[in-house]
């Protein structure tokens, strides 16, 4: 073989595997990129981690390389790209100087560029909800631990929590779910209770939400309190105890006492013996399912409010101004927000009909 042409052939071959090295430069990182992040993706779906944060780790990206949601979707989830670190990232959906464009479908690097990635899922009804984060640790809520005392069933609980992520966690909640131990299983007590919200936390912020919670019988519990923020993603931690139950806390039978609350209605008070704390009594009237509302009164006392009788309804209205009765008038029992809520005319203080007991302590 002639020198040149060997000289031609080594040429075109070293040409080659140039071109071969820097398709491998472009191409194979990219493909380490998407596995990575999908790799990421799919140990966020596993239940135990919900709601945490993962970090995928440092990528190095490169210009002109683009990611999109369908590229990393590999198990038909609802998924979404973010850029969060306002120092590389434009705005979401514009264009700009910055290294960084993107929409909740692609993200677009315009510069080479080491950026960190995180991933979180959550479940939503029937689906996985999952985000890619590129930039920043997002917010975080964390339970960092949980404080009560039980006093014979009466739980006082203060959950501490924070933001352990680099963003700000807006709107936060925290909201707690009782269950009890029947058999082996836990069953939801599906008593509700307004959740607490705090508007911001900063990153590495804490805060403290406090607890009262009543256990009215026996038996083995367990608190569960959740703490989530907007694109906060959540966490769940709670603790679980055994609530005693008062042997000598019992009904007295065949013994009430009715007082008159008002013009029309009655409050009738049930007796306990023997009982540590209201809720106790409560309880253990509440056992009769005899159709009565009961409410806490005392540790050895418990209430319901009924109507009168037509005949047991006295004319306190005779010889009265009508002026003096329009507090009175307009009334509803039924719409009251609650027992107390009956207007101060209807205490005709004087009146020779009943003599009306002053429940609220603010008629002289």
């Amino acid at each position: 073989m002639r020198p040149f042409a060997l000289l031609t052939y080594s040429i075109i071959a070293l040409i080659i595997v140039g071109l071969a090295i820097t398709l491998m430069v472009q191409y194979l990182p990219k493909e380490d990129i998407f596995r990575e992040v999908r790799n990421s993706i799919d140990i966020s779906q596993t239940p135990s981690n919900f709601g945490k944060t993962f970090y995928t780790g440092k990528l190095n990206m490169t210009k002109g390389l683009q990611i999109t949601k369908t590229s990393l979707n590999q198990n038909n989830i609802s998924l979404a790209v973010e850029c969060n670190d306002p120092v590389i990232c434009c705005s979401n959906g514009e264009e700009c100087t910055k290294p960084v464009e993107w929409n909740y479908k692609i993200i677009t690097f315009k510069q080479d560029r080491t950026v960190q990635v995180y991933t979180r899922c959550y479940p939503y009804f029937d689906e996985i909800v999952c985000r890619a984060y590129f930039g920043k640790m997002p917010a975080q809520a964390t339970i960092k631990d949980i404080e009560y005392v039980d006093t014979g069933g009466k739980i006082n609980s203060i959950v501490n929590v924070t933001n352990s992520g680099s963003t700000p966690l807006i709107l936060g909640k925290n909201t707690l779910r009782v269950l009890k131990k029947v058999g082996e299983e836990w069953k939801d007590t599906e008593n509700t209770y307004p959740s607490k919200e705090i508007d911001l936390l900063s990153p590495n912020q804490k805060h403290s939400f406090v607890w009262e919670t009543n256990l009215l019988t026996g038996g083995e519990y367990k608190l569960e309190f959740k703490f989530e923020g907007e694109n906060s993603g959540y966490d769940i931690n709670g603790f679980d105890l055994v609530v005693g139950s008062n042997q000598v806390c019992e009904r007295v039978p065949n013994v009430r006492e009715i007082q008159d609350l008002n013009l029309t209605h009655s409050r009738i008070l049930h007796f306990c013996t023997g009982c540590n704390y209201d809720y106790e009594c409560l309880a253990k009237w509440m056992e009769t399912n005899d159709g009565n509302i009961y409410e806490p009164y005392n540790k050895n006392s418990t209430y319901y409010i009924v109507q009168m009788a037509i005949d047991e309804i006295c004319d306190c209205t005779k010889d009265k101004d009508p002026e003096d009765l329009d507090v009175f008038k307009d009334f509803s029992y039924e719409t009251a927000a609650s027992p107390w809520a009956i207007p101060t005319g209807s205490y005709y203080s004087g009146s020779k009909c009943n003599n009306w007991t002053n429940v609220t302590g603010t008629i002289e």
